[in-house]
């Protein structure tokens, strides 16, 4: 959740290096180069925000994936000890 949460952070960093780097060009005090610059470190920050949610998902998959499995596992013990006898 952390990473999530710093991703989100750099987000709305580079979202707003964005439109400062736009205006600059309208402004005509930044040139071309510097907008797709800032263009693709917004599409970067935007790409490990989506990465660090997808962890996150995925971590929390396998957290209740795992919590069924050793479920089970109990469950299959508790039906083979009750049925060997001794």
């Amino acid at each position: 959740e952390q990473g999530v949460e710093a991703a989100r952070a750099l987000v709305t960093a580079a979202d707003e290096a964005y439109r400062l780097r736009w205006d600059q060009l309208q402004a005509g005090v930044a040139v071309t180069s510097d907008v797709i610059d800032a263009r693709l470190e917004r599409a970067q920050a935007h790409l490990e925000l989506l990465n660090a949610e997808v962890g996150v998902e995925l971590a929390q998959a396998r957290l209740r994936l795992s919590g069924r499995l050793a479920a089970q596992r109990i469950e299959h013990y508790a039906v083979a000890t009750r049925t060997v006898r001794w």
